[in-house]
Parts: structure tokens; sequence; C-alpha cells
């Protein structure tokens, strides 16, 4: 039997399962990619792009056999918060269209 994908392997469980699995953790230790992407909210695949792209979190190992660190992936989501700026969150919904003609 060939060795299922990551993403076969994560249709398993659900996120809150996998969630489960990591709670007790110390923040050095290694999550696999299934445990990475649900614990940032995301998906396997996206994690597997962002690694083909070398975007994403700092991950360790190659191949089939990548592991994240909790701490790695806490300090990625840290530094990607302010990507959202609250002007640009004010505008939505308030009528701006920023560009049509005005009477």
């Amino acid at each position: 039997m060939p060795p299922r994908s990551i993403r076969e392997r994560g249709a398993q469980k659900s996120r809150e399962e996998l969630l489960a699995e990591i709670a007790g953790l110390p923040p050095s230790a290694f999550i696999t990619t299934t445990q990475a992407a649900a614990y940032i909210g995301s998906t396997p695949g996206v994690m597997v792009n962002w690694r083909s792209q070398r975007r994403g979190p700092r991950y360790h190992g190659k191949n089939d056999f990548v592991r994240y660190r909790m701490c790695d992936l806490d300090l990625w989501m840290s530094c990607r918060a302010d990507e959202i700026r609250p002007e640009a969150v004010s505008n939505v919904g308030s009528g701006l269209t920023g560009g049509g003609m005005e009477s």
C-alpha cells in the first residue's frame, strides 16, 4: 500500500481533535503539518504550497518528514497580526466606493 498524502491523513481527524492532541505540548514541541495547519487555522495543502514557495512559518525537515515548532507558529502568527489595517476594516460597509462620481 503506497503512503498516503498529507491531505488524505488530515481528512481523518477534525480540527478540534487535532488541537486536543497538541493542547498540552510545550512551545518547543515539534508538530506535524496537519496539526500545524489546524493550529493556525489553515489547511495542510496550503502549508505544502507555502513551503514550495518558501513562504509561511518556519519548518524543519524536508519531503515527507516536515515538522513545525509551536513557538515558530506563534511567532509567525504574531508577526502577521498587524497586516490587517484598522482603516481598511473601518471602511468596509461605510458606503465608500472610492471612484464614483458624486452628485
